[in-house]
């Protein structure tokens, strides 16, 4: 093992080109060879000495450095050897070899309290959190400490010593900070009740919103029915603290969803089926219907539709199956007189004036069927509550309006749906709001609109 230190030391060059103070760099080098000790220094100038000592004395007093001739042995207690380089009375630095290194420190993690000890009487420790080797100038360990239950601390480095001048540093001392498991998350689909698993004693938290669980999320317990028959979860977020470990990476568990039912008319005779075994299906026959359950097939009638979702416990629920009856054909808005009624539009189909009233809003089905309505100089609809309007085309919009104003229209309220909709080209102008299909989506309280 060898020993040695950089330092500066000046000297008198009495050169070709006269006397000049010089400064040179000196390494002073000590070396133990299975316990003969020899020392020398680099780079070699005239005159210059080495001075050493093996009682922990200062080998730069005269008194008590001794100059150095040759290789020697530590005899008695002695477990220190002390050098330096002197030229011309003026002396390096003390290099220090300590064959008797401090013992290496123990790092323990008690649930999260670190503490350190070390067997050396009187030793000091030195520790880092952030990955970097501990020096004397590391963070002091004075008393033991909390890691808190969020840490992202990886690894705790320690270094202990007991001599003053740092000359028997230990071996370095290391503890890992492990991570809790990533939490498992398994689902029973007879009855929603959601399992998740750990590190043993970790505690789990968790989300069903989409957003990232923390510590002051809801914390897991079971048993639990997180995803019950007729739940609209689409995903759960897990995560595991522990103290003294870090916390567990994100889990997110993608809930399935039901498949979508699938609606058949069989002379009048609606059946409902769903690919999903046991799912259980509901079904409204009106846009702003209450669902019932669906048991057995049942007949249309003069309904205009029949909508339909599944459900089943440990899924969320299915999109909207929609089933249109029958829909009459018209050529023109003047042919639409029944405001609840069902109506498909033909090809070369006119805008004669505005459907519906805020008196007596269209309340029905309109299915513009892809044929593009050629111009319109007001909208289609004026007033909508809880209709369904849909795969309706304008070419040419040129309309201009007071109040509210849109091309397919003007305010729709309740439950509306408005979808596969468009205008090619044309303007829409009016005296309040403007809207370039629709201007206004009007909610009542406990509705919902839709322009998709």
């Amino acid at each position: 093992m060898t020993v040695m230190v950089v330092e500066f030391i000046g000297y008198w060059d009495n050169g070709d080109n006269g006397s000049k103070w010089q400064f040179v760099k000196v390494l002073p080098i000590i070396t133990n060879d299975a316990g003969n000790f020899t020392i020398s220094f680099l780079p070699a100038i005239s005159g210059q000495q080495i001075y050493y000592t093996t009682d922990n004395s200062d080998p730069r007093t005269s008194s008590t450095g001794h100059l150095y001739s040759g290789a020697f042995q530590l005899t008695g207690s002695d477990t220190k050897v002390k050098a330096c380089v002197e030229l011309n009375n003026h002396y390096s630095e003390v290099v220090i070899y300590n064959t008797v290194p401090c013992a290496t420190p123990v790092i323990t993690n008690t649930d999260g309290v670190i503490d350190m000890t070390c067997a050396t009487p009187g030793a000091s420790i030195y520790y880092t959190t952030d990955g970097s080797t501990p020096t004397p100038s590391s963070t002091l360990f004075e008393t033991s400490f909390n890691l808190p239950i969020t840490t992202s601390v990886e690894q705790i480095r320690a270094i202990a010593v007991s001599d003053p001048d740092f000359s028997d540093i230990s071996e370095e001392a290391s503890l890992n900070i492990n991570k809790c498991n990533t939490p498992s998350i398994t689902v029973n689909t007879t009855n929603g009740e959601v399992t998740m698993t750990s590190t043993s004693g970790a505690i789990i938290r968790y989300t069903t919103n989409g957003s990232n669980p923390n510590t002051g999320s809801t914390q897991y317990s079971f048993p639990n029915a997180l995803l019950p028959d007729g739940n609209t979860t689409e995903q759960i977020k897990a995560i595991a603290y522990k103290a003294g470990m870090r916390p567990s990476d994100i889990k997110t568990y993608y809930v399935p969803q039901c498949d979508l039912p699938v609606i058949t008319n069989n002379d009048g005779t609606i059946t409902i089926t769903c690919g999903l075994s046991n799912a259980h299906i509901h079904y409204a026959t009106s846009v702003n219907g209450s669902f019932s359950d669906y048991t057995a097939p049942f007949q249309l009638g003069s309904a205009l539709m029949v909508r339909a979702y599944a459900s089943h416990a440990g899924y969320r629920n299915s999109s909207e199956a929609l089933f249109w009856g029958v829909l009459t054909e018209v050529s023109s808005t003047d042919e639409i007189t029944d405001m609840g009624g069902g109506y498909k539009l033909a090809a070369g189909f006119t805008v004669n004036g505005s459907i519906g009233s805020a008196d007596h809003p269209f309340t029905g089905v309109i299915d513009g069927q892809f044929n593009t309505i050629a111009s319109t100089s007001s909208a289609l609809v004026a007033y909508a509550d809880g209709a369904i309007i849909k795969n309706v085309i304008i070419g040419n919009a040129t309309v201009n309006g007071t109040g509210d104003v849109g091309a397919i229209c003007n305010t729709a309220t309740g439950n509306a749906k408005i979808y596969n909709c468009g205008v090619l080209q044309g303007s829409v102008s009016g005296t309040n709001y403007v809207g370039s299909l629709v201007c206004r989506l009007a909610r009542r309280f406990g509705a919902s609109h839709q322009l998709l």
